[in-house]
């Protein structure tokens, strides 16, 4: 064990992070999806590439 934590200690630290980070993903999500059913044009090229840059600097950071 690391530090004496446990696995089941270490699983309760690590849900709080990926629950935001799933949490704020279906926001986004979410209002991607609302944004093409408004906008017959939505994705442009543009905004595919600023949402691919975007992720890369969220995975990458």
């Amino acid at each position: 064990c690391i530090g004496g934590a446990s696995p089941h200690h270490l699983i309760e630290s690590l849900s709080l992070p990926l629950f935001t980070l799933s949490k704020s993903y279906i926001d986004w999500t979410t209002s991607w999806i609302q944004q093409c059913l408004n906008n017959p044009n939505f994705p442009t090229s543009s905004a595919k590439r600023h949402h691919r840059e975007t992720l890369l600097k969220v995975l990458t950071a």
